[in-house]
């Protein structure tokens, strides 16, 4: 049997919808969830905002933002010595 996560139990649970679907279902139904849940805050505090339908998926913006911030460590800190500090540190 395919392995759930316990977060995929209670969200299908808090919707009221049955547990059967599959991980990815229930994190695309979360993501859908979460436009939604964010458009009535919008709403509420008289903002104009609204999801974009064509942008690129949460996930995968913060993974770009992820390895940008690695190029940026890597090329501009001198890892070697801060790994060897963490190292040291403490003895």
């Amino acid at each position: 049997p395919q392995h759930r996560p316990a977060a995929a139990d209670s969200f299908s649970h808090h919707r009221g919808q049955p547990t059967t679907a599959q991980p990815g279902q229930v994190r695309h139904r979360r993501a859908g969830a979460r436009q939604a849940w964010l458009s009535e805050v919008a709403a509420a505090a008289g903002s104009a905002w609204a999801p974009d339908p064509g942008a690129a998926p949460f996930a995968a913006r913060r993974e770009a933002m992820i390895d940008r911030l690695a190029d940026a460590v890597t090329e501009h800190l001198d890892l070697d010595h801060l790994l060897e500090v963490a190292r040291t540190a403490g003895s």
